[in-house]
C-alpha cells in the first residue's frame, strides 16, 4: 500500500503546487464527491466484474514504481481560476484526494464509513478500502474499491492492480501471465476513463515489478495486446453497467483542456 500511497500522493502534491502558484493562496479542500443516487452495496453487481487472480491475502509483491521526473518551476503550467477549479474537480472526481481531506473520515467507524459510501461517498470509501487492506481483508477492500470505480475514482482502479499483480508466492507461468494481463487490463480501464497519465504510469509499473520479479522484459504477443484491450473494454463495460442500473447514467471520460495542458506539461504526454 505504501507504494500505491506515494505514487498517489506524489501525482497530488503536483496538482497541489500547481494551484499554490496561481490565484489562490492555499490550496482548498476538494468537494466531497457526493452523486446523487445511492452507490449500495455491490451484491450481484460485483459477480458482474469478476476480476481474475485477485489475492485473498497480503501477499502480494509491492510494486516498485520510482517517478524519477523531478518538476521544476519551469514545469508548472499557468491556470486561470477557473481553468484552476476545472481542474480540480476533475482530480476530485478521480478519487485523488490528499491525506489532510480524509483526516476527519480516518477518525469514523467502519459502519460510519460503510454509510456514507452507500450514500456515494468516495472518500468514506477509499478510507475504509484502505482500513480493510490493514486488517488483512481483501475481499473487502477489492469490495469497497470497486464501489469506488463505479462511482468513478480511477485511483481506485489503481489500487485494484494491487490485488491482481502476482503474489510472489505464485511459481505457475500460466497464473503468473493471467494475472499480469488482468493488472494490464485494469490499466487499460483507466485509459479508458480519461485518466491516461496513472493509465501509463501504471502500465510501466507493472512492467519494472514484472522485471524486477522475474529478471525479464515485459514483452506481449500480439494476441495479449489484443487480449488486453478487450478485456479492458469488458470491465470498463461492466462498471458502466453498474452505473446505468443504478441510475447514474454514463461515466463522464471527458479530458478538459487545463488538464490535458496540465499533465502534458508536467509529464510530457499526449
Amino acid at each position: 500500500m505504501s507504494v500505491l500511497n506515494n505514487k498517489l500522493t506524489w501525482l497530488l502534491a503536483i496538482v497541489v503546487l500547481t494551484l499554490a502558484l496561481v490565484f489562490y493562496k492555499s490550496f482548498q479542500a476538494m468537494p466531497t464527491g457526493y452523486v446523487p443516487v445511492a452507490a449500495a452495496s455491490l451484491n450481484d453487481d460485483e459477480k458482474k466484474i469478476n476480476l481474475t487472480s485477485a489475492s485473498t491475502s497480503l501477499v502480494v509483491e509491492p510494486k516498485n514504481e520510482k517517478i524519477n521526473k523531478n518538476p521544476t518551476k519551469e514545469s508548472y503550467v499557468a491556470l486561470t481560476p477557473a481553468e484552476t477549479g476545472e481542474l480540480k474537480s476533475w482530480v476530485a472526481a478521480r478519487g485523488y484526494f490528499s491525506k489532510e481531506d480524509e483526516s476527519v473520515y480516518e477518525t469514523y467507524s467502519d459502519q460510519v464509513l460503510d454509510e456514507l459510501g452507500k450514500q456515494g461517498d468516495m472518500r468514506a470509501l477509499n478510507v475504509l478500502s484502505s482500513r480493510m487492506v490493514k486488517m488483512g481483508n481483501i475481499p473487502a477492500a477489492v469490495h469497497y474499491a470497486n464501489m469506488n470505480v463505479v462511482l468513478g475514482s480511477t485511483t481506485a482502479l489503481d489500487k485494484l492492480t494491487l490485488f491482481t499483480f502476482p503474489s510472489v508466492y505464485e511459481k505457475d507461468e500460466v497464473r503468473i501471465r493471467s494475472a499480469i494481463l488482468e493488472t494490464l487490463a485494469i490499466a487499460q480501464v483507466m485509459s479508458l476513463r480519461g485518466d491516461k497519465t496513472l493509465a501509463n504510469v501504471s502500465m510501466h509499473d507493472t512492467a519494472n515489478s514484472y522485471k524486477s520479479s522475474y529478471k525479464t522484459d515485459l514483452n506481449l504477443t500480439d494476441s495479449e495486446q489484443q487480449f488486453v484491450e478487450k478485456r479492458g473494454q469488458e470491465l470498463y463495460d461492466t462498471y458502466q453497467q453498474i452505473r446505468r442500473d443504478k441510475g447514474l447514467g454514463d461515466f463522464d471520460n471527458e479530458d478538459p483542456s487545463p488538464v490535458k495542458r496540465f499533465f502534458e506539461n508536467i509529464f510530457g504526454a499526449k
